[in-house]
């Protein structure tokens, strides 16, 4: 976004923080033109469905599935190469 304010840790870490709070109402809810969240889970197999219990299950995972507003606003995105950063945060030239 051209003339949007820049990002920084102040600004960042509040949206972090109060994101695993609404994380239960956008699983059921979606996040109305956005997107939805859902739940993947990854279990050991059980042979029968009336043999699956919780214990069988090894994680889970929430995904994203954006909706129509993120798919179409990078339509007239540019493209800038940023450079490649050593581990002290350092542009290699």
């Amino acid at each position: 976004m051209l003339g949007a304010p820049p990002l920084n840790e102040m600004g960042v870490l509040p949206v972090i923080e109060g994101f695993p709070q609404i994380v239960p109402e956008t699983l059921t809810g979606g996040l109305g033109g956005f997107g939805t969240m859902g739940l993947i889970a990854k279990s050991k197999p059980a042979g029968y469905e009336s043999k699956f219990n919780a214990g069988l299950v090894e994680g889970l995972k929430v995904v994203f599935r954006p909706g129509k507003l993120p798919r179409k606003e990078p339509e007239g995105a540019g493209y800038v190469k940023v450079p490649a950063c050593n581990k002290k945060g350092q542009a290699i030239v």
